[in-house]
């Protein structure tokens, strides 16, 4: 990832704190081809005794399950808030651009074909996104693995073991201070959408550090 200095950021609390936040990411692993195969997915990440491991299941259907099943490199991509910024928020004469956080995870893929850690793995994931429901479903250990589906036969669990983390915020780090609070306050009275409210809020962070 291209990343000019002033949007690079060494801080692993920013870095796991946007992952924790944007779960749904794309899983990126290259086949024997040369070619990239893609997925889109959630995925949790966990860290203990210092390792950050990252969690997640394919279909069995998709082809990129195979190339999961040889332990290959991977990419997983967070995708943070984003939103575009008018050159009208200038001083003076400028482009357009668009203001982003992202978080690229690099490391080595683990099959995981262990029935109950598949099981763990499923019942996590929806006691994370079950979390803020008045009565949450919860996924039984490990029974529903071997419900009317089969889940275990449809689908494969992977581990990704991160060796290395890119963060980049691009928050107009590069711009004056004037250019930094007009898109601060511009994002505030003229957009809603949720990217613009959270690129506001990183930038607003950012100007405290």
């Amino acid at each position: 990832m291209y990343v000019p200095t002033h949007f690079a950021s060494e801080d692993a609390a920013i870095a796991l704190a946007l992952m924790a936040d944007h779960p749904f990411a794309t899983l990126i692993v290259t086949g024997k081809d040369g070619a990239p195969s893609v997925s889109h997915l959630p995925l949790l990440v966990e860290r203990e005794n210092g390792a950050l491991r990252i969690t997640g299941h394919v279909a069995r259907a998709n082809p990129q399950a195979a190339l999961l099943m040889g332990s290959p490199a991977g990419l997983a991509i967070f995708h943070g808030p984003h939103a575009y910024v008018s050159s009208r928020w200038y001083e003076g004469f400028d482009v357009p651009t668009w203001n982003y956080a992202v978080v690229h995870a690099h490391g080595r893929l683990v099959p995981i074909d262990n029935e109950r850690r598949l099981a763990q793995l499923l019942a996590g994931l929806a006691e994370r996104f079950e979390s803020d429901a008045k009565e949450p479903w919860r996924f039984g250990l490990p029974d529903d693995l071997r419900a009317p589906g089969a889940l275990a036969a449809a689908i494969l669990g992977f581990e990704l073991v991160v060796g290395r983390l890119e963060t980049k915020l691009k928050l107009s780090q590069n711009r004056s201070a004037t250019d930094r609070a007009n898109v601060i306050e511009a994002l505030g009275r003229e957009r809603t959408d949720e990217g613009s409210r959270g690129v506001r809020t990183m930038m607003l962070k950012e100007g405290g550090r």
